[in-house]
């Protein structure tokens, strides 16, 4: 007898969807690590551009297009609502990304803040960087 039972092929069907299934739900994850690596980059290059911004004019903006950010930063309008830097007084800001709804789901509305604040202390100059995230998975990237 040649060739395959229908039952055989059936079989080798079913098992093909299983993993392929299995292959997408991972891939989704990765995914969105891997916008998630993107987006703290994205607030890594602000928190840099403020504090450069800082040290020429001796105070934070909440002007985006005052900063000088490379032209190469990542696109977060793509995947990510973007707010706008919140000045907190002169010497700190708030910074803080949303994910889109066209998130992997678990992901869907997960925040990313970033916090910066200065402090001069008789020319001992610190800076204070706070990481807060409304999703688990994303806490791993700071």
């Amino acid at each position: 007898m040649l060739g395959f039972t229908f039952l055989e092929v059936l079989i080798a069907v079913i098992i093909v969807s299983i993993l392929s299934t299995l292959g997408f739900v991972q891939y989704g994850k990765l995914m969105e690590r891997q916008y998630g690596r993107d987006a703290v980059a994205y607030l890594r290059a602000i928190r840099a551009a403020e504090l450069d911004y800082y040290i020429r004019n001796g105070a934070f903006t909440s002007i985006e297009e005052k900063l000088d950010l490379s032209a190469g930063i990542f696109d977060a309008d793509q995947y990510f609502d973007t707010d706008l830097p919140v000045v907190i007084g002169v010497k700190s800001f708030e910074k803080s990304i949303t994910r889109k709804n066209n998130a992997y789901s678990g992901y869907r509305g997960s925040r990313i803040m970033l916090k910066v604040a200065v402090s001069d202390v008789e020319s001992d100059v610190s800076i204070n960087t706070a990481w807060e995230t409304t999703n688990p998975a994303y806490e791993s990237l700071f």
